[in-house]
């Protein structure tokens, strides 16, 4: 059975951005002992993907500044380095003056450093689970090979942790382009391959992206584009919502109700295509999320802190593969906690997810928000067979 989150019928910037202002939950209960938190998330507000319109109609757009949280700028060499600045040329942005096709821009920096800061009012100045400051042997950051998760994981870390002295080293590790455990998409799988084929292909999808089209069409006028497949119908709803989102010029006649039908197709993408078999979109990636866990368990490794920086659809197909749906694809920095407790009455592990401030009721768990780490394991085991081709 798969639930759903509560959705609106018509779109509010409001419902573009995660929230932050929520109640910092509570240790279980007094014989529990926080031992291990995993925190996934999608990056914040980023450029469109596709330019579409003449480039004096796109709108003004910043990626980079001199404050940024994640300035294109670094230190190179290691031995008596410099300061290295990336200068976008303004006649080649996509998105100018300094934003290229899908680039984090600065609002979503931001996104994440509060992020960082609300979840280090949690786990230092509350729990004291990690430590005052950055040690690399406690936390973990990992990202895909997109810029904007890479960027988003820096802010997101500065919230974390302030950066306490220049000489400080923080280490992102990432996947490459062609494989990543952080991205479901069905060029790294047979099974998800298949999956997509037949859903893309069905009657049922092909009635409903014929329907999308047909309510979008004025949208598809404005952009003068054509021979649009369901992907370029996908590409050009994330350039509604993302204008949207960042409240950008927009034509009259691209209306609300246009704009909540590109957020439901860009939905349906995501979670039409991740529940029409559990598990296979986020097979590996579970596999990913237990390999950290299972490595602080038994002792290889000493990170029980790890943030991994990933996109809307690895959100999406998480929450698919713990039995949630969604009309909408999941807000910009949205996150998923995954905390594991120790009782220490049962020494015993337990394990509870944590979806953007709300704890989440597991179905396959008798829609209990708590539950043992080993029972967990086991009804999910069948889904961790997908994808064996990805690590």
């Amino acid at each position: 059975m798969l639930f759903a989150f509560s959705s609106f019928v018509a779109s509010t910037i409001d419902e573009c951005v995660a929230p932050r202002e929520y109640s910092i939950l509570d240790v279980p209960g007094k014989n529990y002992t926080l031992k291990y938190v995993s925190v996934l998330t999608r990056h914040g507000a980023r450029s469109p993907l596709d330019p579409f319109l003449e480039r004096q109609q796109r709108g003004i757009w910043r990626c980079d500044s001199e404050d940024a949280q994640a300035a294109h700028m670094e230190s190179n060499p290691v031995v008596k380095p410099r300061r290295v600045k990336t200068i976008l040329d303004n006649r080649f942005a996509e998105y100018p003056p300094n934003c290229k096709l899908g680039d984090l821009i600065i609002d979503g920096m931001i996104q994440h450093k509060l992020l960082g800061q609300k979840l280090r009012e949690l786990y230092y100045e509350k729990l004291h689970f990690i430590p005052e400051y950055l040690d690399p042997t406690v936390v973990f950051a990992r990202c895909t090979a997109y810029d904007r998760t890479f960027r988003s994981a820096i802010s997101f870390m500065s919230g974390l942790y302030e950066p306490a002295d220049p000489n400080e080293v923080l280490e992102i590790t990432t996947g490459s382009p062609s494989s990543d455990s952080l991205r479901p998409k069905k060029d790294f799988c047979k099974d998800f391959n298949t999956m997509a084929n037949d859903y893309f292909g069905s009657k049922e999808f092909t009635d409903y992206y014929q329907e999308t089209l047909n309510s979008v069409q004025p949208v598809i006028n404005y952009l003068n584009v054509t021979d649009v497949s369901y992907s370029k119908l996908d590409k050009i709803c994330d350039w509604v919502t993302t204008m949207f989102c960042n409240e950008q010029y927009m034509p009259d006649e691209i209306t609300s109700d246009m704009i909540t039908t590109c957020r439901r197709y860009q939905g349906t993408m995501l979670y039409g295509l991740y529940n029409k078999t559990r598990g296979v979109a986020f097979s590996y990636g579970m596999r990913e999320v237990l390999k950290y866990l299972d490595s602080y368990i038994n002792g290889e490794s000493t990170q029980r802190f790890v943030l991994l920086s990933a996109h809307d659809s690895t959100v999406a197909a998480f929450l698919s593969f713990l039995g949630f749906k969604n009309d909408f694809i999941p807000p910009l920095a949205s996150h998923i906690v995954m905390e594991v407790y120790n009782d220490e009455a049962e020494s015993e592990l337990y394990v509870r997810f944590v979806f953007n401030g709300q704890p989440l009721k597991i179905d396959l768990m008798g829609d209990q928000e708590l539950f043992k780490l080993h029972d967990f394991r086991q009804k999910i085991g069948q889904y961790l067979l997908y994808c064996p081709e990805m690590p």
